[in-house]
């Protein structure tokens, strides 16, 4: 039995000094692993054009949407568009999955997402050697903006694009709200005119909205 503990912990100890603390790059065109930020763990999947140089930093809406499966399905049809001439890099928000049930965030999760991603960032960047694109869509395009307030010229990317994104000014949000959707519906409806569709039900609308402005 000594000679089994000793076995066992000469080969623990071995094991522990063995591991790799760099980062080794795998060019594929598609690789997974996890950037450490403090005790936590960010999945990250890297796929399509690695070759490039470019890389593509999908922030994703939710918050805490799931990204592998939005890649795996490829919703938006990158993979053999966007991934052609881009690498992109999909990551776990933290809360992915937890949507259900009492899930904890801390006070400061916005604050904690943001530090996520700029690690990620960080990480792609000196990893990969390569430039650095932010795109956020929704929630995540919100986030976007958040990094970009916070970082200024010192943030990672290079670029940035926000797909659909909120953004806060300093009208009130309800008087915001409405009037890009009264705006949206004008424009909608003078469309329609013109294409000679529904015409009479249209031109009902634009008269609807001279009453409401």
């Amino acid at each position: 039995m000594q000679k089994f503990i000793l076995m066992a912990s000469i080969l623990a100890f071995l094991c522990c000094n063995c591991s790799k603390e760099t980062f080794e790059v795998d060019t594929a065109s598609k690789t997974f692993f996890h950037v450490k930020n403090g005790d936590y763990l960010i999945p990250v999947m890297l796929r399509g054009n690695t070759a490039s140089k470019k890389i593509i930093l999908y922030v994703q809406g939710g918050p805490a949407g799931n990204t592998m499966d939005f890649a795996t399905v490829d919703y938006p049809e990158w993979k053999n568009t966007l991934e052609k001439d881009y690498a992109i890099a999909y990551y776990e928000q933290r809360g992915t999955g937890n949507r259900q049930g009492n899930f904890g965030f801390g006070q400061n999760i916005l604050q904690t997402y943001i530090e996520d991603l700029h690690k990620v960032a960080a990480f792609l960047k000196k990893a990969y050697g390569a430039e650095i694109i932010m795109m956020g869509h929704s929630f995540g395009g919100g986030l976007t903006l958040r990094y970009m307030i916070e970082y200024g010229q010192s943030g990672i990317p290079q670029k940035y694009i926000a797909l659909n994104a909120p953004v806060t000014t300093d009208v009130s949000t309800a008087d915001l709200r409405w009037q890009f959707r009264r705006a949206f519906l004008f424009n909608t409806a003078k469309l329609e005119i013109s294409r000679n569709r529904k015409v009479e039900r249209w031109n009902e609308v634009l008269q609807w909205l001279e009453k409401r402005p």
